[in-house]
Parts: structure tokens; sequence; C-alpha cells
């Protein structure tokens, strides 16, 4: 990827949700029942919105983030980390009275996890379409997930839809977007996603979810962890292989690095392949090193 030219706009809204993660390091993950004991606890920035602002601009894109936090200690820490991370937040807005969300996530030695999440502010903050116009209108790409509550998203697709910004749907958690999916370009989702997405029950083979989405969406991608994903458009479907890691140290956030990674990528004015292609190398990178945001890689070492 090469510099944005002058006068480019490379501009990638995220709306989406801010988390402060708590992971406790295991040596094996709890059963039903089972307590175990953590070696190490750490803390950082988390929630999808947020991983995925944080991807676009380690990506070399212009990041801006549209989320809420609480009025409590934390709501500093983590606006501290997004700007440290590349986010502009003018559109970060205080909900009074209310926590910021949180998230424990239980990782063991081979880098499984497991993720509880209250969500706090960003299930309950509101905004105005004034200022969904506004932040939209500097937007060359617009990024929505399923961990704010849907109204928002399904108002924010509708206005970029009308202005003409390019949206990618990351539907995580499956939620209702109605119509608006139509206009995702791409609709994102893992396989278990795809599933729940077609209400098919038990396994069915990466080209077969693909193709059954291809006509929920303008594009869609189903990505499938360390095989990398599968890209459905109208030109027909693609397996887009994913580059052995040298290591697989943490998969937290490696799906919101790949949407993040993918985001930017378009923004430079990238074809879909290529911005999945580059998408599967930034997510690969992302699991080599612990943590989420903090995990993600500088577009020129993807490329290198």
């Amino acid at each position: 990827m090469e510099p944005a030219e002058s006068g480019q706009n490379t501009h990638v809204l995220t709306i989406g949700s801010i988390h402060l993660d708590q992971q406790f390091l295991v040596d094996s993950l709890p059963q039903p029942g089972e307590t175990v004991v953590a070696h190490a606890v750490t803390r950082g920035l988390g929630g999808k919105g947020a991983n995925q602002a944080v991807a676009a601009a380690r990506s070399g894109a212009r990041s801006e983030m549209v989320g809420f936090v609480g009025d409590d200690s934390k709501a500093s820490e983590l606006l501290a980390w997004l700007n440290e991370f590349g986010v502009s937040t003018p559109g970060l807005i205080t909900v009074d009275d209310a926590e910021s969300g949180v998230a424990a996530v239980v990782r063991d030695a081979a880098g499984a996890n497991q993720i509880i999440v209250s969500p706090g502010a960003s299930s309950i903050g509101e905004i105005s379409d004034a200022a969904l116009r506004a932040a939209i209108g500097r937007a060359r790409i617009l990024v929505l997930q399923g961990e704010i509550p849907v109204s928002l998203s399904r108002r924010a697709a509708t206005i970029a839809h009308a202005s003409g910004v390019r949206t990618l749907i990351n539907l995580a958690p499956v939620v209702d977007f109605g119509e608006a999916l139509r206009n995702a370009d791409p609709l994102i989702v893992n396989e278990i996603e795809a599933r729940q997405l077609l209400a098919l029950e038990g396994p069915h083979d990466d080209l077969t979810l693909a193709s059954l989405l291809s006509e929920t969406a303008r594009s869609v991608v189903v990505t499938i962890g360390d095989r990398g994903a599968m890209l459905a458009t109208t030109e027909g479907t693609i397996h887009v292989p994913a580059p052995r890691p040298e290591r697989v140290v943490d998969t937290t956030g490696a799906g919101d690095a790949f949407v993040g990674a993918l985001a930017a990528r378009l923004a430079f004015g990238a074809d879909l392949e290529s911005s999945v292609r580059f998408a599967v190398a930034a997510a690969t990178m992302s699991v080599e090193s612990a943590g989420a945001a903090a995990s993600y890689p500088l577009f020129e070492e993807v490329l290198r």
C-alpha cells in the first residue's frame, strides 16, 4: 500500500463499541463448574468498534471513532488508548450515570479464549442524526458491527447509503439490520455467524456458506480462521488462504484486525479481492502477539 496522495480521502469512520478488556491468562480454559487460577492479569483497549478503528489506523487510514463511554474512571483510560493508537475521537460521547463497557477475556496457553462482555454505555448511548451525518460526511468508508444498539447502526447505514459512503457491516454478533444489510459492501461474518444468519444447523462447507450469503448483500466475506476467508461477489466465490503465523500467542481480536485492515485498504482505493488478501495477512500477524488492539501490526509490516 502506498502512502495516501495529497488530498486523497482515506478516512475510515467506525461506529461501535468501546470496552476495557481485562485478560486472565490461564494454562487451560475452565470447563463448566471448574475454577482455574490465572497466572497473570492484564488490561487493555477492547470492544469490536475500538479494535476495528485501531486496526484501520495501524493499516494507514485516517481512522475516526464514534462510540460511548461512561462517566467513570475507565473512560479517560479508554480515550487515551484510542488516541495513542492513532484514532481520532471527536465523536466519543460520555453517557451520564453509566459504566464504560468491560470485557473479561480468559486466554489459555494455546491462544484460545473465552470472552464475557458487559457493554455498559455502549448499549445505551444515543446520538442525533445531525451528528451522524456530520461524522459520516467526512468518511470514505463506514464500519459497523453488532455490539451497539442496532437501531443506531441502521440509521448510520441508511445515512451512509444516501451519502454515497461505502459501508462494511461486520455482523458480530448477529443482529437484525433489516434492509440496510443489502447495502453492505462487504458483509463480513465468521462461520458461526454465517450459519446463524442463514438459520442453518450443523456443519456446512465454506463455499456453500459464502454462496448462500451472496444474495444478502452487495458482497460477502466469510472469515474461516486459520484457513483465511471466502469472498463472494457477483463474479463468483473465491478462497483467500491465510499465511502460516510464526506462532499463535493470542487469537483475541483477530477478526477485528481483519475488518479494520480491510476497511483501510478499501479507503486507499484498492479492489475488494486485494483488500481481503491484505486483511487476511493483518489478522494472521495479530495472533502472534498478546492482546487485541495492542497486537495490531503497522501496515508497512504487513507488506514486508
